[in-house]
C-alpha cells in the first residue's frame, strides 16, 4: 500500500484505468491528501463562529469586513487573508508529511465577475496558478474542486447560494455561466499534468430538498454538457463526479459519463467498517470506475486511522478536510484566534459592534495568525491520518481481509459492524447504546466496539512508517488467563501471559523499524477484549472534549 501512495507516483497525466487510477508510467495510484478548504471559499464554522452563526459563507463574509471595518479596509483584508492562508511554506509542510495531493476549493466569484456576461477575474486565476507551481515543485497532485458554482449547487451555505437555492440547475444565467467557468479552466490547465482532475461539483444537491428525482435528473444533464464543453478543450484529465444529497447517494451513477471519469462520495459520522463503503462499491464495479473518499474529517483521530487505512485497502483514495482551520483541534493545523476574537463573533450573533478601530486589530491579527508559521501543528492527527508511530489503533480496526483462522460465520454485533470480516466485534461492558448515538461524534457508536478474540484467533493490523523502535501497548480486557502472542511481518515480537482480570495494558514488546508493516496479533490461549494496539506513548485520551474547538 505504501507504494500507491507515494510521491514517487506523482508523475505525468493521471488515468481511470478500470477500477484504478494510474500514473502516466501505469502505475496504480492513491490520492491522499487534504483540502484548502476556507482558503477560496470562507465557511463561518472554519472561523470559529459556531454552527448556525448567520455568517456563513463568502458573500456574507464580505459584507461582515466591510460593515466592520470600511469599504479600503476590506479590499486589502481579502488580498492578505488568501496571501497568507496558503503560502509556500503550506505546500512544502504538507508534502513533508507524506502526503501526496491537494484539492482546492473554489468559489465562482473569485474567478468570474458576478456581473451580466462573461468576464473573468486574472488575479483568482493566478493564486491558483501560483499554488499549482508550488504543488508541481514539492511533487503534489491538484484536484481543481467548484466547490460554490454559479448560483450554488447545493441549495445551502456551502455553495455561496444566494437564498439557499441551487439556482444553477434553476436560472439559465448561472447555467452558461458554469459551462463558460469550466471551458475556461480546462482550456487553462489542459496541458498541466499536476493537476491531477477536475471535480465538477462538490455536493450538489442539499439532503433536504423534495423531489430528488428531479435534481437527479438535472444534475446528470448538467454532467453531460459540461463534460461535453471541457472536452473540447481539454481530453486528458480525470473527471470527477459527485452524487446528490451532498454526495451522499449515488442514485445519480445509472451510467459511465465519460471513460475518464472518477466517482467520488464525502464521509462524515460514518462507521469505520466495510458496510460504510459497500454502496459505493457497488457503483465501482457496476460501472467499472475508480472510486475516491473526495471529502472527510471530523471526528477524533482513532476513527481517522480506522475509516482511512480500510479506505486505501480498499482502493479508495482519501482527501482530508481541511488542511487548517480556526482553533480546531482535530486538524492537521489550526490557526489561533485572536485574544478578544468573541467579541467579532458576539457581534455576528446580534451583540455589541466593536469600533472600526478595535475590529481592524482583531482581523489583522487574525490574519497574521494564518499564516504557517504562526499555526499549531497536530502531529497526532497526521500520524492517525498515516498510520504511523505515535498512534492508538482500535482493536476492530483490523485489516479489511478476514484471517483464515477466525471463522465465526457471520458472528452479529451491534449495528451490523463489520459482520462479514470472521470477527466477533462487541459492546464493552457497560455500554448500551441506542441507535440515535449513531451519528454522534463525540461518543458515537464505534467507541463502545471492542474486537473479542478467543484461543486460536488473530488479527493483522497494516502500520505505515515506523521510523525508529516503536514500543506497542496492548489495551485490552482478559477475560480468561490468557496467552498472547504479537508478530511483526510473521517475526515475533513477544509472547504474554496475563492473569484474568478487568483491564490490562502490558508493554508488549518494539516494533522495529520499516516502511509498511503487518502486526499479527494472536490469542493463544485464554480469551480477551482487544480495545486498543498503542504503538508509541499516546496518552488513552487524546482529546477529552472530543473534536471541539479550543
Amino acid at each position: 500500500m505504501i507504494e500507491k501512495i507515494s510521491r514517487n507516483r506523482v508523475n505525468g497525466f493521471l488515468k481511470a484505468e478500470e477500477r484504478r487510477i494510474v500514473n502516466s508510467k501505469g502505475e496504480e495510484f492513491l490520492p491522499l491528501g487534504v483540502a484548502f478548504g476556507n482558503w477560496l471559499l470562507c465557511e463561518g464554522n472554519m472561523w470559529a463562529f459556531g454552527e448556525g452563526n448567520p455568517y456563513d459563507r463568502p458573500r456574507r463574509f464580505e459584507t461582515l469586513i466591510r460593515d466592520l471595518c470600511g469599504s479600503a479596509y476590506a479590499t486589502g483584508f481579502w488580498k492578505r487573508f488568501r496571501d497568507n492562508f496558503i503560502t509556500e511554506a503550506d505546500v512544502e509542510a504538507i508534502a513533508d508529511i507524506g502526503f501526496n495531493s491537494v484539492r482546492i476549493p473554489i468559489n465562482w466569484r473569485v474567478l468570474m465577475e458576478d456581473e451580466p456576461g462573461i468576464a473573468f477575474i486574472e488575479e483568482g486565476f493566478q493564486l491558483i496558478d501560483r499554488c499549482i507551481d508550488w504543488c508541481e515543485k514539492y511533487h503534489l497532485y491538484v484536484f481543481l474542486d467548484l466547490h460554490g458554482a454559479p448560483g450554488g449547487q447545493t441549495g445551502a451555505h456551502i455553495d455561496d447560494s444566494i437564498d439557499n437555492k441551487p439556482r444553477l440547475f434553476m436560472d439559465a444565467d448561472s447555467y452558461e455561466k458554469c459551462l463558460a467557468l469550466w471551458r475556461e479552466i480546462a482550456r487553462r490547465y489542459r496541458d498541466r499534468w499536476i493537476v491531477g482532475g477536475y471535480d465538477l461539483l462538490n455536493e450538489p444537491i442539499d439532503h433536504a430538498l423534495p423531489n430528488m428525482s428531479h435534481w437527479q435528473a438535472r444534475l446528470a444533464a448538467f454532467y453531460e454538457d459540461c463534460i461535453r464543453v471541457i472536452r473540447e478543450e481539454d481530453d486528458r484529465h480525470i473527471l470527477i463526479l459527485e452524487g446528490t444529497r451532498c454526495d451522499t447517494d449515488p442514485g445519480v451513477f445509472y451510467k459511465v459519463f465519460d471513460p475518464n471519469m472518477v466517482v467520488s462520495f464525502h464521509l462524515y459520522g460514518q462507521m469505520p467498517c466495510e458496510e460504510t463503503y459497500a454502496q459505493w462499491i457497488e457503483v465501482s464495479q457496476r460501472l467499472n470506475v475508480p472510486l475516491w473518499l473526495g471529502e472527510t474529517g471530523r471526528g477524533r483521530p482513532e476513527m481517522f486511522t480506522s475509516l482511512y487505512t480500510l479506505a486505501l485497502q480498499l482502493g479508495i483514495g482519501v482527501n482530508f478536510w481541511p488542511w487548517k482551520r480556526t482553533n480546531w483541534q482535530v486538524g492537521c493545523c489550526a490557526n489561533l484566534a485572536p485574544d478578544g476574537w468573541r467579541e467579532i463573533v458576539a457581534y455576528t450573533r446580534g451583540g455589541p459592534r466593536p469600533s472600526y478601530q478595535r475590529a481592524q486589530e482583531l482581523l489583522n491579527a487574525f490574519v497574521e495568525g494564518l499564516l504557517f508559521k504562526n499555526c499549531v501543528k497536530r502531529q497526532i492527527v497526521v500520524d492517525a491520518v498515516l498510520r504511523r508511530p505515535k498512534v492508538r489503533v482500535p482493536g476492530f480496526a483490523f485489516d479489511y481481509k478476514p484471517s483464515e483462522d477466525n471463522g465465526h460465520p457471520n458472528p452479529g454485533n451491534p449495528y451490523a459492524f463489520r459482520v462479514h470480516s470472521g470477527h466477533q466485534i462487541v459492546l464493552k461492558p457497560g455500554y448500551t447504546m441506542e441507535r440515535q448515538a449513531y451519528m454522534d461524534l463525540h461518543e458515537s457508536v464505534w467507541d463502545a466496539m471492542t474486537l473479542k478474540m478467543d484461543a486460536g484467533e488473530q488479527a493483522r493490523y497494516t502500520l505505515m512508517e515506523v521510523a525508529e523502535p516503536c514500543p506497542l501497548y496492548l489495551e485490552m480486557r482478559v477475560l480468561t488467563d490468557a496467552e498472547v502472542t504479537v508478530k511483526q511481518d510473521e517475526m515475533r515480537i513477544a509472547s504474554v501471559s496475563i492473569k484474568a482480570n478487568a483491564a490490562a495494558r502490558p508493554l508488549i514488546g518494539f516494533v522495529k523499524p520499516s516502511k509498511e508493516s503487518c502486526i499479527t496479533v494472536s490469542v493463544d490461549k485464554g480469551s480477551v477484549e482487544l480495545n486498543t494496539l498503542c504503538f508509541g506513548d499516546v496518552p488513552e485520551d487524546i482529546y477529552p472534549n472530543g473534536f471541539l474547538e479550543m
